[in-house]
């Protein structure tokens, strides 16, 4: 009886594989050979699962602008339950209110004004606001660090 020094071999004769070269020279049996054509687009497929995963779990922005963000000497903190502070370079303080009619959509609803919508875009320390208008600007802002 042949020495067994490979799995490979067991898992041949398991299939039935009578010892006859492969048609493809170097592909092993078939029952090895068709566990290999399975094995990658299995990972493929897991692969790209993953990275939609990933990317359905991106940081919520309506909790990721929680805290105070500055730019330019102006800052606006948004707090817990739909309030904003606006504090201008002045000193000043103007109090809105803000919501998220759409995942990446935020509405600016200041006394007496006409809501204003911004795309947004939140990272760990950075805060992109893009008005929804046709040319519109958009505002860089960095998080303010606990402290300052």
């Amino acid at each position: 009886m042949p020495r067994r020094t490979l799995v490979v071999d067991d898992a041949a004769e398991a299939a039935g594989y009578d010892g006859a070269k492969p048609a493809c020279a170097g592909s092993g049996p078939p029952a090895v050979a068709k566990t290999r054509a399975v094995r990658w687009p299995a990972r493929r497929a897991a692969a790209c699962i993953g990275a939609l995963l990933l990317a359905a779990c991106a940081r919520d922005p309506r909790r990721a602008v929680i805290g105070e963000w500055e730019r330019a000497g102006e800052r606006i903190e948004f707090l817990q339950g739909g309030r904003l502070l606006y504090k201008h370079p002045d000193g000043t303080v103007a109090l809105a209110n803000y919501g998220f009619p759409e995942k990446r959509v935020l509405r600016v609803r200041a006394l007496a004004a006409t809501p204003a919508d911004y795309r947004v875009s939140v990272k760990r320390d950075s805060l992109v606001m893009c008005g929804t208008a046709a040319g519109a600007e958009c505002f860089r802002f960095a998080r303010v660090k606990q402290g300052q």
